[in-house]
C-alpha cells in the first residue's frame, strides 16, 4: 500500500521554481556569447580576406563588416564595435590582420541569485583573423 506524501509536489515546484529559471538565464548567456563570438569571427575572415584582395580600400571593408553587424541576429549595437587593421607577415608573404572587437552586457554567471538579481557584466569578445596576399596572376 503506498502512502500519499502531502506537499511533496509543492516543495519539488518551488525548488523547480527556483532552479529553472537560473538555469534557462545560464544557457541563453552561453549561446548568445557562442554566437557573438561565432559572427566577430566571421567578420573579421572576411575583412582579412577583403583586405588581402588590395582591391578593397580600409574604409569599404570597415563598412562591409559594420553592414555584417548590422544585418542578422543578434542585432549589435555598432557603437561597441572596434575595427582594426595591420600589415603583418605570414611566413615570406605579407598579409593582412584584421581584429574584431565587441563589448557585450552579460550576465555575470559567477553571481547567478534568484533573491538578489543578476548582476550584469561587461564583457570585452575580440576576434582576429590572418590572410596572406599571395598573388595567383
Amino acid at each position: 500500500m503506498m502512502r500519499k506524501k502531502k506537499g511533496q509536489a509543492f516543495a519539488e515546484f518551488v525548488i523547480a521554481l527556483i532552479v529553472l529559471p537560473l538555469f534557462l538565464t545560464g544557457t541563453i548567456t552561453i549561446a548568445r556569447m557562442f554566437i557573438v563570438n561565432m559572427r566577430l569571427h566571421q567578420a573579421a575572415r572576411h575583412g582579412a580576406f577583403l583586405m588581402a584582395t588590395r582591391r578593397v580600400t580600409w574604409t569599404n571593408t570597415r563598412d562591409e563588416i559594420m553592414k555584417y553587424f548590422m544585418q542578422g541576429n543578434p542585432k549589435f549595437n555598432t557603437s561597441n564595435i572596434t575595427i582594426t587593421h595591420r600589415n603583418v607577415k605570414v611566413g615570406n608573404i605579407a598579409g593582412d590582420e584584421v581584429t574584431v572587437n565587441y563589448r557585450l552586457r552579460i550576465f555575470d554567471l559567477s553571481k547567478l541569485s534568484f533573491w538578489k538579481g543578476t548582476p550584469k557584466i561587461e564583457k570585452r569578445f575580440t576576434q582576429s583573423a590572418v590572410c596572406g596576399r599571395a598573388s595567383l596572376y
